[in-house]
């Protein structure tokens, strides 16, 4: 008898979640708050330590104020975001569906926030600080709803690749300092084979000038945003973006890096080279410049152009949050601008659950119905 009230009020949930996920409109928010309870400043250990990672672990590597740090996906996939100090503030977040890492520099003026999980939107993951329940796009950085509505936080430069390669890139890097053994079991491939249920229903209609599965590097300049499919990127490349030039540059361990050639607001003319098997980057007065936009020749050697931020994800998730992007190797009509998409109304705090997902309701009715009350 006790295996059938069991099974009745599992079934019982499972209906009630299912209706509460087919209740949800297409192309809205999608809301489940705690689902990622987010990690709050990690103690950290030396990469050198000796860590439970195999070389071929995926980590999302940032590097910030002279310090570098290693966030494993598997410690980032059980919790979206984690807030963290490396030479200030950072929100480091990893969206599953999307296949997404973003840095976020979690403050808008002197205001610090606390960001959590949320959600979805256009099948996205979505955060919300603990501060002003203001809503946040990691793909974007805007603010989607909320006391900061409209607000776009800083973006750092990262990483994603193998353990062994961010220790090659980053020798004195960091890890968290966490129960890997016991806490931190499931490793998350780079891509998932299909959406959860919950990104599926919050999504809207999917740009089908590209497969919605193919992976994208999308970048925002001046304005103007563009994508470029991963697969066609090899070692350094110069593209315009309107009247503005961008370099971007993908290093033998995959990752990915761009800069703006442009130095005191003047644009430099580079022209991509191979030097002992390496691209750089050569300017006409011979001026030498690295894949990661270091001036290594020349009289302003030692000089690093300006960064620009890069977002690697899936089409899908790229098209939504920029419809009229451009698509390298596609010509169309896209004009390339970039208005921020925001939610279109104030959002109502999410009600908590009723009954059917406490685990004790029943008996509290069954034995307020035997005393009488």
């Amino acid at each position: 008898m006790r295996r059938i009230r069991i099974l009745f009020g599992g079934v019982m949930i499972a209906l009630w979640l299912s209706a509460f996920a087919c209740a949800q409109p297409r192309g809205t928010l999608f809301e489940l708050p705690g689902a990622f309870p987010e990690l709050t400043r990690p103690p950290a250990m030396p990469g050198t330590s000796i860590v439970p990672l195999s070389d071929e672990e995926l980590v999302v590597g940032l590097q910030r104020g002279g310090r570098s740090r290693a966030y494993p996906l598997r410690v980032l996939g059980d919790h979206r975001v984690i807030n963290d100090d490396l030479a200030g503030p950072v929100a480091i977040t990893w969206d599953v569906d999307a296949g997404m890492a973003r840095a976020l520099v979690p403050q808008v003026g002197a205001q610090r926030l606390t960001l959590r999980f949320q959600g979805w939107y256009l099948g996205v993951m979505v955060l919300r600080d603990a501060e002003t329940g203001s809503l946040w796009s990691p793909l974007t950085g805007y603010c989607l709803a909320g006391v900061h509505r409209g607000a776009q936080l800083t973006s750092l430069p990262l990483v994603v690749g193998a353990w062994a390669d961010w220790r090659l890139r980053a020798p004195q890097t960091e890890v968290p300092n966490v129960d890997y053994a016991a806490r931190y079991r499931t490793s998350y491939p780079r891509t998932m084979l299909q959406l959860s249920p919950q990104a599926t229903h919050s999504l809207g209609p999917i740009d089908g000038r590209r497969p919605p599965e193919t992976r994208v590097v999308g970048v925002v300049l001046g304005g103007v945003a563009k994508a470029w499919p991963v697969a066609a990127l090899r070692g350094c490349q110069v593209e315009m973006l309107g009247d503005r030039g961008v370099v971007i540059c993908q290093g033998t361990d995959g990752g990915l890096s761009a800069f703006e050639p442009r130095l005191s607001g003047k644009p430099l003319t580079l022209g991509v080279v191979e030097i002992d098997g390496r691209p750089q980057l050569l300017g006409p007065d011979g001026t030498l410049v690295d894949p990661s936009g270091k001036i290594t020749v020349g009289i302003l050697a030692g000089t690093d152009l300006p960064t620009v931020d890069i977002v690697e994800t899936s089409w899908w998730a790229w098209s939504s949050y920029y419809p009229n992007t451009l698509v390298d190797g596609l010509p169309g009509t896209a004009t390339g601008a970039s208005a921020p998409v925001l939610l279109p109304g104030p959002v109502i705090p999410p009600t908590p659950p009723s009954d059917p997902i406490r685990p004790n309701a029943r008996k509290i009715r069954r034995d307020r119905r035997k005393t009488g009350r």
